[in-house]
């Protein structure tokens, strides 16, 4: 697999091609809107998929569905470029739509678009300035059908945590899942972050988890660049024993949510953490820079 990064300051600079078949999801914000109805346009066919990570379901355009109706709408569109619109799918959207992609489409392309901000915290006390409300309820973690692995105390297991501004997800991890307690993580700040100063909140953010739990290394990779965030994958991948397994928890940057996507539809034996959180509507205000990431050679 190889990804191709494109950035630009609207679409038009991005060269974007026509597609079989493109997946959506509700757009809450400006940026979310605007990347929908750009896809749109260049699709012969758009779904909205939606993932229900309470009920453990997902609907396609409004009505339930399973993996094989996600599978049969990939397949009609066999050898013909498919694209995810990424700023508006979760993570487990983008994780399904891979899933099925891998080795049936001839370009998978995902788009992006950055937030110009983010909606900040309400809370006057000093601290909370550096808090995003990004997400509303949290359902916490819990498997995806279809890539649930165990957690086992009788084998070693290696643990790489995608960071972002919501340190609070972080910390719920080691409460949701007491294995993880006592046990060596890795974790990847997105560093450059999307714009100079975020970086700060991110690590302010996290920092005190990370003092009280067993972080074993540190990684950095730009905030908007899944193809590092896949070689540190992968790099941690190589280096497992065979009697390692390893997990993922992409609870930071979209794009590097993305590089987790695309990493575990490659490994099946990579096992997924995640916490189903809502995103919080109207969670960021305009539009900032374009991203199109291309995947190839994605069997």
């Amino acid at each position: 697999m190889f990804i191709d990064l494109r950035q630009a300051q609207n679409p038009s600079g991005l060269s974007l091609q026509d597609y079989a078949l493109s997946f959506c999801g509700h757009p809450l914000d400006d940026r979310g809107k605007t990347a929908v109805n750009e896809l749109s346009k260049r699709s012969a066919t758009t779904h909205t998929i939606e993932y229900d990570g309470r009920s453990m379901a997902f609907t396609i355009d409004g009505e339930q569905a399973d993996t094989p109706d996600l599978l049969n709408m990939v397949a009609s569109a066999t050898n013909e470029p498919i694209a995810l619109e990424t700023t508006t799918l979760g993570f487990v959207e983008v994780l399904l739509c891979s899933r099925a992609a891998r080795g049936q489409t001839a370009t998978l392309d995902c788009l992006y678009v950055e937030p110009q901000d983010y909606r900040r915290s309400h809370d006057p006390h000093l601290l909370a300035k550096r808090d995003f409300e990004l997400s509303g309820e949290i359902v916490g973690f819990r498997g995806i059908p279809g890539t649930t692995k165990m957690l086992n105390d009788r084998r070693t297991q290696k643990y790489v945590f995608f960071l972002g501004y919501e340190g609070a997800r972080f910390r719920r991890a080691f409460t949701d899942l007491e294995m993880l307690k006592g046990r060596s993580s890795n974790v990847i700040f997105g560093i450059p972050a999307f714009k100079a100063g975020w970086e700060m909140d991110s690590i302010a953010n996290n920092v005190p988890i990370m003092r009280d739990e067993h972080v074993s290394a540190v990684y950095f990779c730009g905030a908007d660049n899944p193809r590092a965030a896949v070689e540190i994958l992968s790099t941690t991948y190589d280096s497992l024993q065979p009697s390692e397994t390893m997990f993922v928890a992409p609870i930071g940057t979209k794009p590097h949510g993305v590089a987790a996507a695309l990493f575990s539809a490659q490994r099946p034996d990579v096992g997924i953490i995640y916490d189903h959180p809502s995103r919080s509507p109207a969670r960021s205000t305009s539009v900032g820079q374009w991203h199109l990431f291309s995947v190839g050679d994605f069997g």
